[in-house]
Parts: C-alpha cells; sequence; structure tokens
C-alpha cells in the first residue's frame, strides 16, 4: 500500500523504502523467513528510535531516486509517516529482474530439474500470501480483489 520507493547512495548502494503500515509487515517479513520464502533482508525503523531522524535526514538530503518524481512521492511518504507515526521499512534492493523478464521466462520454459524447484518455491509463495491476505503479488484466487502483479516476483539467477 503506497508503495516502495527505489533510492540510491552513491554508486553501488540502492534501498527500497517503505511505509511499514501495520504489525502485519513485521509478522509477514518473519514469517515468510520462518517458511522458506525468499525475501530481501529488511529493516523497520521506529520514529521513536534517534536512527529514524538520521535515516530521514539521509534520504531527503542524499539519496538520489531513480525517477525524479520519486522524490516528491518520497517526501509525501515521509510527511504521511509522521502524522500517523508508521514505521520506516527498508529494504535491501536486490538486484535481478522480474519472473516475467526473458531469463524467467526461459527457465519456465526448460521444464527442467530447477524449473520444477521454482514451480514449487511459487506455490509455496502463493499459499503464503493466501495465509497472509496479499492480495498484490499473484493473482491466484478467483474472486480476489485484484489482479497481481507478477512484476513482484522477482528471478534472481536460478
Amino acid at each position: 500500500e503506497g508503495g516502495a520507493y527505489p533510492v540510491r547512495f552513491g554508486e553501488n548502494e540502492k534501498l527500497m523504502v517503505k511505509s511499514c503500515n501495520d504489525v502485519g509487515d513485521v509478522i509477514a517479513e518473519q514469517f515468510a523467513k520462518m517458511v522458506g520464502i525468499r525475501t530481501a533482508p529488511t529493516r523497520f525503523i521506529s520514529q521513536a528510535s534517534e536512527e529514524y531522524s538520521k535515516v530521514e535526514e539521509a534520504l531527503l538530503q542524499l539519496a538520489e531516486p531513480d525517477e525524479p518524481e520519486i522524490r516528491q512521492s518520497l517526501e509525501r511518504k515521509l510527511g504521511k509517516m509522521k502524522g500517523t507515526g508508521h514505521p520506516m521499512m527498508v529494504m535491501e534492493f536486490i538486484k535481478g529482474e522480474p519472473l516475467t523478464g526473458y531469463e524467467g521466462s526461459q527457465i519456465l520454459r526448460k521444464g527442467n530439474n530447477s524449473e520444477k524447484d521454482l514451480i514449487r518455491l511459487l506455490g509455496r509463495t502463493i499459499a503464503f500470501d493466501c495465509f497472509i491476505n496479499n492480495w498484490d503479488r499473484f493473482p491466484a484466487l478467483l474472486g480476489w480483489p485484484r489482479k497481481g502483479n507478477l512484476e513482484n516476483i522477482g528471478f534472481f539467477g536460478w
């Protein structure tokens, strides 16, 4: 909800910044680790912490958004977060491409053992999304209120 904002610090550091809207975000991230769903390393930073103001300042002054409009969106999101008191989620950016990209589609077409592992992992992820009521990744069930976003499934060198 509200999206994640990609920002860079120099040439090699890229992060995704997002508002943590409720405890469900924290539980989902921890539960994913427990059941073997690969996720990007994530930190949750409370507004009550000293670290929060340092991170916020760095994002506003030092970070370079990937696209110009991201800066304005990030500034609005940070302002809204101050009003709500929501913590900040900072996720490591993992270089790869969506499963819908060329490499991912080639894995799905080959039909070898690695493809079976991938299908098993996708099935586990669909089950996980059903369990946590996450509608924005897979169009897995009839009647889900969203069509899904298959771009949210990363392919990282199977």
